[in-house]
């Protein structure tokens, strides 16, 4: 009887950690401040928003994502008129869209400029971890993804060695390979 009410506790708190986490977008106003925020994306720069408005920079993406116009108000933070109400399975594939969105706006935000330079400061602090090698004495390391396809996880980056072949280091983000851009190392 005690562990059926340990697991019920402990799924009360997971509950409660997701419904918190889904609303965390609510309390400071961005849903890309929310969701760089999450444990487990933490190899996301923030893009900025006039990036994301830019349509020129958002060509061809309609076709990959579903419920394109919803995700992108979603990452936006655009809300959702009330006559557009969605059930809650089309809600949940609004939110996984709106991630698989912001993911490949990702990709091609931080190949541009701002884009490097935002990369480059979390580079520059170890955002990204520091490299597991000895003879590396600590390098930082950059999240590169090695090929297109989505089911690719990231792999880190070392500068010093040009090596990407270890994965990264347990309790790391493993983000797809799209939605860090295979070039991006080079810049540095």
């Amino acid at each position: 009887a005690e562990e059926e009410g340990e697991e019920e506790e402990e799924e009360e708190e997971e509950e409660e950690e997701e419904s918190s986490e889904m609303s965390g977008s609510d309390e400071d106003g961005s849903w890309i401040s929310w969701f760089c925020s999450l444990r487990g994306n933490e190899f996301f720069c923030e893009v900025d928003e006039d990036y994301i408005q830019d349509a020129f920079n958002l060509t061809g993406l309609n076709g990959l994502v579903p419920y394109y116009d919803y995700a992108l108000d979603m990452v936006l933070y655009v809300e959702i008129p009330m006559e557009d109400s969605l059930t809650e399975e089309q809600q949940e594939i609004v939110e996984s869209a709106a991630e698989m969105l912001y993911g490949l706006i990702h990709a091609r935000y931080i190949v541009t400029n701002r884009g490097m330079h935002a990369m480059y400061e979390k580079y520059r602090t170890a955002s990204f971890g520091r490299c597991p090698h000895v003879f590396c004495q600590g390098q930082p390391v950059l999240p590169v993804g090695l090929s297109d396809p989505a089911t690719t996880p990231s792999t880190s980056f070392v500068h010093d060695v040009t090596d990407s072949t270890f994965p990264n280091p347990p309790g790391r983000p493993t983000s797809t390979g799209p939605t860090m851009a295979p070039p991006s190392p080079i810049c540095f």
